[in-house]
């Protein structure tokens, strides 16, 4: 699906949204909803979101390659300076950082506003569901690409992390926009520093010889024990 970013520096492009899927697990967890009956309305409605979603989404993604270094609090990414312990933390080990985009477009996010206004609320809400698995799906896809290139140059890659997470401030979510070409694919940062279209995630995750410390997550180092994100796995890329 990806173009070798080690070549040119950096990859883009599209891919259809049947390639990434929608995996039924995390639309139910997700949802807190078990499967039903299939001829109960619920049921019935959560399969016409998931071929509603498969439909509209636009699957596009933007990666590229970067210097990296970390020095106490502060992470340099290309011409990039961010602030943030935990996300240093993780960078310190490595050798070079990978910035992200992905987004499944705008007729979805659109599609889920009509139906709200519709006062249509459990199709928006199973729609809206839909989008946010196909683009978790769709940035681990990418990363797990990312991933096997890297294993050619003799590099391992970590988690990835995001503006408005952790300790990372979310309005550093513009510093991160200058290293991707958010443009070619038509997402927007407006001042709130929520992208445009919604379901939309940028991360950077770094990139570095030792396998051990870059997949070691950050949270490792993080006194927040109760968090309901918290990862307590080093990083694998997920088997599809």
């Amino acid at each position: 699906m990806l173009d070798d970013p080690f070549v040119d520096g950096f990859a883009r492009g599209a891919c259809s949204a049947e390639a990434v899927g929608v995996r039924d697990a995390a639309l139910r967890e997700l949802i807190g909803e078990k499967k039903l009956d299939a001829a109960s309305p619920v049921e019935q409605a959560v399969r016409e979101a998931k071929a509603l979603g498969l439909a509209l989404a636009q699957p596009r993604f933007y990666v590229a390659m970067h210097a990296a270094h970390a020095e106490g609090a502060q992470v340099t990414v290309g011409a990039q300076i961010f602030e943030s312990p935990l996300l240093a933390q993780a960078m310190r080990p490595a050798e070079q950082a990978a910035a992200l985009l992905v987004t499944v477009g705008r007729p979805l996010a659109e599609r889920v506003t009509a139906l709200a206004d519709e006062k249509n609320v459990l199709a928006a809400y199973l729609l809206d569901a839909v989008g946010s698995v196909l683009v978790e799906e769709l940035a681990d896809l990418v990363q797990g690409d990312v991933a096997a290139y890297a294993a050619r140059h003799g590099l391992f890659v970590g988690y990835r992390y995001s503006p408005g997470y952790c300790d990372w401030d979310i309005r550093e979510q513009a510093k991160l926009f200058a290293l991707l070409d958010a443009g070619s694919l038509e997402v927007r940062l407006p001042p709130s520093m929520l992208m445009d279209p919604r379901k939309s995630i940028s991360a950077v995750f770094p990139l570095g010889r030792d396998a051990r410390a870059i997949a070691a997550p950050s949270c490792f180092g993080c006194a927040v024990r109760d968090c309901k994100n918290r990862r307590t796995e080093p990083y694998s890329p997920p088997l599809r």
